[in-house]
């Protein structure tokens, strides 16, 4: 008579059983899995960036919309001053993170947005003629 091996039997039996039972939910392990290999480890604390959050929404919601329609961006929300009025030399004031700075306009290009040189420190930076004060 053959010896038979319980332990190797129960091991199947349990691995059989054990994916019958997820099967259902077999779409969405991998939608975890497809959003988890998304997710870039963070550097240090704080808020992901907007990007890789709708990516994980789309990841998870299958490509819907978890919650309502989407909205318009703030900048739309609010009048943006023209930028052909802002003329290179103009001093003007932005907005950016927490904080407003005072910058001359270097010059203005199309689809509204204005390159200005901060005063207190000289960098050039691009800003949404929304964002200027």
């Amino acid at each position: 008579m053959r010896e038979t091996d319980f332990a190797q039997v129960v091991e199947e039996m349990v691995a059989e059983e054990l994916s019958l039972r997820l099967e259902p939910f077999k779409k969405l392990l991998q939608r975890l899995d497809e959003a988890r290999s998304v997710v870039q480890p963070r550097k240090g604390p704080g808020r992901p960036p907007r990007a890789e959050i709708e990516k994980l929404e789309a990841i998870l919601t299958g490509g819907r919309i978890a919650r309502g329609a989407k909205r318009a961006p703030a900048a739309a929300a609010r009048p943006a001053r023209a930028s052909r009025s802002l003329k290179p030399g103009d001093v003007v004031k932005y907005r950016q993170g927490r904080g407003t700075f005072d910058a001359f306009v270097i010059r203005s290009e199309p689809g509204g947005d204005v390159v200005v040189e901060r005063i207190s420190d000289g960098k050039r930076v691009k800003r949404p003629a929304a964002k200027l004060v």
